[in-house]
């Protein structure tokens, strides 16, 4: 998971700030209570209220009134947490008291301000018995936040004498706690109006130059994601562009979470920020398939989409167990249950332990191995002290505390191992997407040329001129699905008087499906020249190409047609033809390439004088329109009925919705008068006239 950037480094920003002029001066305390802080030249700059505080569990309105007994408190000191004084663990309310006596300086600003420090997790500040500021809101409508890291300030008034009286409230621990931390982490300081927002302003800045290196790489990021997500746009089928922009726009919700806490409560904040962690680690685990080719297997895939769910269910329980009111009900459970889906978190989170070294075997270049050893290192860099956070908190195991706690100083910046594990995975991931497209457009540009070259040699399988069918009116009509198409046609002259007509479907779509037709009309126009019955062609073809088709197949219907009107027709699983709208009764049998010694039957039937035969391919019944309805046999009967052209057919279908190839055929024969007009005119055509007259 990524690092949570506000606690790592402002926790590293305590600091105490001081001016020269500004003295403490303890005086001999008043009898009525033993530890009276007196401070002295109030206004000059910035004077920590530091020393012993009174200190009790438990909640009592009375005990902010300056009139209370405390004297019999116990004493803990504020420049660090109760739980890491005499409290570890313990989460609820507790009361800090300090009695002061504030003098100031002639001519100085004559209110005093202060400048309180982190306070986990919400507190009230009463000066005197008045309420004067605080952070968040206690219970019973608790509101705290995320990274209570963050300074604040308020006034007190005039300088006088007194008693500060702190109520903080810390919330359950959860997956992420610390039991040591709670309450104040830091002295108070107390000045004037001008010192203290100096002091804010130190702290800002001195954050902001910590962070330089986490923001910028945040900012990277977000640049690559909103990168990636418009080129995704532009592209669906880029799905590595898809999940990089998943991945990168991780870090920068994680970032808004951690370090602008007081934008979400932290009730919802702790489940945006699961959510957060879940989809960078989901786009990360697709990027690296991707990136990988692992990819290609559909088991693989499923076992992917299952951890992705429980990790992103996970994530919503984890915030919906947050959103419950756990201030007054069992901690301890709250506690078990984030603990337990945090871990089956954590450990779905190992994923990529399992599947990157499947990568070592493909030899996938120096890129991509390097983005291998780099994923499953900052995988562990990233997971490990999650887990052993949990540990802390079960067993006090602090063995890993040099490595979880390595720091790195860059520019004033301070470098965590996660942050060092983030940025060189980012590097690795932006190098071999950078090489992955590169192939990608070349791998493209090479399947474009293929594309064109079999497009070019489909003009030729595919006859752009009709050539003439003694007795026979010809229209046709090819509209593939795709670029290229597994449909074909073939019309080969037998003899003077006699044609064959080969229609047929290959499985499949695209390139490969055109390659299969070229294989199948380079057979039919070698095996025609020797064999002109339908059936019997069939064989040999089936015979043939049985085993040159790659696992494919094909239906196919051969018809023999006369001019006076003699067919003979034969189906290797093709759809029959239609006879002015009716289907001819054809017997079935296996496409071809799926059975070497399959037989086919022939039927025999005459086409009278203005009849209409019709072929086509099942593209045409498949056609199916947006709300998913077959155009079906019922409309193509209905269609054929009115003898439409072979493009007004398929112009239809693919009004419907076209789905698949569409080729379609039609013969009609001509009239006995339209015959002898016909060859009347042809005799005309051959006569010279040039002597008439």
């Amino acid at each position: 998971m990524f690092p949570r950037h506000a606690r790592s480094l402002a926790c590293r920003a305590l600091f105490v700030l001081s001016a020269s002029s500004a003295v403490l001066h303890p005086q001999p305390p008043p009898p009525s209570h033993p530890d009276v802080l007196q401070v002295n030249g109030v206004g000059s700059g910035l004077v920590p209220l530091d020393g012993p505080w009174q200190f009790h569990l438990g909640d009592d309105p009375a005990w902010s009134s300056p009139a209370f007994d405390d004297s019999s408190w116990e004493q803990i000191a504020v420049d660090e947490p109760w739980g890491a004084q005499t409290h570890n663990g313990y989460t609820g309310r507790a009361w800090y008291r300090r009695h002061i006596v504030f003098q100031g300086v002639p001519g100085a600003a004559p209110d005093i301000a202060l400048y309180m420090p982190i306070t986990r997790d919400a507190c009230e500040v009463y000066w005197n018995g008045r309420l004067v500021g605080g952070f968040g809101k206690l219970p019973p409508h608790a509101v705290w936040y995320y990274d209570s890291v963050w300074p604040y300030t308020l006034g007190l008034g005039k300088p006088t004498a007194g008693v500060i009286a702190i109520r903080v409230w810390k919330a359950p621990y959860d997956a992420y706690g610390d039991p040591t931390s709670g309450g104040l982490e830091g002295a108070p300081l107390a000045g004037n109006a001008e010192a203290v927002a100096n002091a804010r302003a130190a702290h800002d800045y001195h954050w902001l130059r910590t962070s330089e290196f986490s923001i910028g790489l945040d900012v990277c990021y977000a640049l690559t994601a909103v990168l990636c997500f418009l080129v995704w746009l532009g592209d669906r089928r880029q799905r590595i562009l898809g999940w990089m922009a998943l991945y990168a726009v991780s870090p920068l919700a994680t970032f808004l979470l951690d370090n602008l806490p007081l934008l979400v409560p932290y009730r919802w904040d702790y489940g945006l920020l699961f959510l957060a962690f879940a989809a960078g680690e989901i786009g990360l685990w697709y990027v690296l398939i991707e990136l990988l080719e692992l990819d290609r297997h559909t088991r693989f895939k499923r076992i992917t989409a299952i951890l992705a769910c429980i990790v992103v269910g996970c994530a919503l329980l984890q915030g919906v167990l947050h959103l419950l009111n756990w201030e007054s009900g069992p901690a301890r459970l709250y506690l078990i249950l984030d603990h337990a889906f945090t871990l089956v978190t954590d450990l779905v989170d190992l994923y990529p332990l399992v599947f990157i070294p499947l990568a070592f075997k493909k030899r996938l270049g120096i890129s991509r191995s390097i983005l291998a050893v780099f994923a499953m290192l900052n995988q562990i860099v990233q997971v490990m002290p999650s887990i052993f956070t949990e540990r802390i908190l079960f067993t006090n195991f602090h063995a890993l505390d040099p490595f979880l706690n390595f720091d790195l100083h860059l520019g004033g910046s301070d470098l965590g191992i996660q942050d060092i594990g983030n940025a060189l995975l980012f590097l690795c991931i932006v190098y071999a997407l950078v090489n992955y497209l590169d192939r990608s457009r070349t791998r493209q540009h090479e399947l474009e040329t293929e594309f064109r070259s079999a497009r070019e040699l489909q003009q030729f399988l595919i006859p752009a001129c009709l050539p003439d069918v003694p007795g026979f009116t010809l229209t046709s009509a090819y509209r593939p699905a795709r670029d290229v198409g597994g449909d074909f046609f073939q019309i080969i002259e037998v003899d003077s008087s006699a044609t064959l007509i080969v229609l047929g479907d290959v499985s499949g779509k695209g390139l490969k499906a055109a390659m299969a037709v070229s294989v199948i009309v380079g057979a039919v126009r070698a095996l025609a020249s020797a064999q002109s019955q339908p059936h019997q062609l069939l064989r040999e073809l089936n015979s043939h190409l049985h085993s040159s088709l790659g696992g494919a197949f094909a239906t196919c219907a051969i018809l023999r047609i006369s001019a006076a009107g003699a067919c003979a027709f034969s189906s290797a699983g093709h759809p029959p033809p239609l006879l002015n709208g009716r289907e001819m009764q054809a017997s079935g049998a296996l496409p071809l390439g799926i059975a070497s010694d399959e037989s086919y039957e022939e039927i025999r039937f005459s086409v009278q004088p203005e009849d209409t035969l019709a072929l086509y391919t099942d593209g045409l019944l498949e056609a199916r329109n947006h709300s998913g309805e077959l155009f079906g046999f019922a409309r193509l009967q209905s269609l054929f009925a009115t003898r439409p052209t072979a493009t007004q057919a398929a112009d239809a279908a693919e009004q419907f919705g076209q789905d698949d190839d569409i080729t379609v055929l039609t013969l009609t024969r001509i009239s006995a008068a339209e015959l002898q007009i016909s060859r009347l005119s042809q005799g005309l055509k051959g006569r010279d006239f040039s002597h008439a007259g």
